[in-house]
């Protein structure tokens, strides 16, 4: 008899399972007096049985949805491209039912990975405890810290927007080299790579640490990405590829690892050789014992852009170029009728106007 009962609630159960469908009523989402923040952006959040819930189309630009294949795609959480938006609560409220969730057959995605989300009139929503890990980071590249006290949860997430450790590695005169353990060093350079900043790393598949001395100073990590591709017949199909990895620091723990290093400080030679190095093709030049200057010229995807350089004989340099503002779609920049008077030792050349540099000095005009 206890076996037939069994029987008969897990028949009683596949039924109703069977009978769900795409918007039924399956849940109730409610005020929250809980205060979220994704990497430091304050976004507005909800609780969906018991667990605090953001509404994807609410905190981030960066999602995809195509409707004849059912699919929302999010590319991460850049704090680029997150919306902020304070909790308008007040614990008064919380508690109070806002609405309810629903049955749906579409399918959402982060990077490559399919997570549990709930269909809120026409908005999907996601669980933060399903997009970080518990004070660890998961495949996602999310890591989740619960403040009972202070009723937060501040979700970190795994993103390529930090370019201020590029501007410390800059003004150290260092690269980052990383081996096959992701342990890392800074080694001296003079001068690093113009696009790279000498950040090389190995690529992971899942989040690693990086670490220098001891000290995380951040992560590698290269997911696969989900994108949605349309044929010529305007047939749609969701695919997954790697594309470009995540590099992750924490500019203040590489600030202090970096603190007493003294800059190796690049020589007039170095310059001239990094120029090389950088295919960049001299178009005009002039030499003394105090100085040398450059009019350079450095081709990209998008064509080329220029420089005007003046070398001291101690190494530093002064980049005219950076003066300017590109009126180009892609950044490039484009100097006329530059004219080197040797016999003055000064230049003339023309962009919005006509510009003259007294290269003895080194002031523009």
């Amino acid at each position: 008899m206890k076996k037939f009962f069994i029987c008969l609630a897990l028949a009683l159960l596949l039924t109703l399972t069977a009978l769900a469908k795409s918007g039924d009523i399956n849940g109730t989402i409610y005020e929250t007096d809980i205060t979220a923040t994704i990497n430091g952006v304050s976004v507005p959040s909800y609780n969906i049985g018991g667990r605090t819930v953001v509404i994807i189309e609410d905190i981030t630009r960066a999602h995809y949805y195509n409707d004849s294949i059912r699919t929302l795609i999010v590319d991460g959480f850049d704090p680029a491209t997150l919306i902020a938006g304070e909790n308008s609560k007040t614990t008064a409220n919380v508690g109070t039912k806002l609405g309810n969730t629903y049955e749906t057959d579409i399918a959402t995605y982060v990077y490559d990975k399919q997570i549990t989300a709930y269909s809120l009139n026409g908005k999907m929503a996601v669980a933060i405890e399903d997009l970080g890990g518990d004070n660890t980071f998961n495949e996602l590249g999310g890591k989740y810290v619960w403040n009972a006290e202070n009723r937060t949860i501040s979700l970190e997430f795994l993103h390529g927007g930090m370019t201020s450790i590029a501007d410390i590695m800059h003004e150290k005169h260092v690269s980052l080299y990383v081996d096959n353990n992701y342990k890392g060093e800074f080694r001296p350079e003079p001068i690093m790579h113009a696009s790279t900043y000498g950040i090389t790393v190995v690529n992971a598949e899942v989040p690693k640490a990086i670490t220098v001395e001891g000290r995380v100073i951040g992560y590698t990590f290269n997911p696969k990405r989900a994108s949605i591709f349309v044929d010529d017949n305007g047939k749609a199909s969701l695919n997954f590829e790697r594309s470009y990895g995540i590099r992750y620091f924490y500019p203040d723990v590489v600030a202090d690892v970096l603190k007493d290093v003294t800059p190796v400080q690049p020589t007039r030679a170095d310059w001239l050789k990094h120029y090389e190095t950088q295919m960049m093709t001299v178009l005009d030049s002039l030499e003394t014992e105090e100085y040398t200057f450059v009019y350079l010229s450095q081709p990209n995807m998008h064509g080329a852009t220029q420089f005007l350089r003046r070398l001291a004989a101690d190494g530093s340099v002064i980049c005219y170029e950076d003066n300017f503002k590109s009126v180009s779609l892609h950044g490039q920049k484009f100097f006329d009728n530059v004219t080197i008077d040797r016999e003055n030792e000064k230049v003339t050349f023309s962009y919005d106007r006509i510009y003259k540099i007294d290269l003895k000095t080194g002031i523009m005009e």
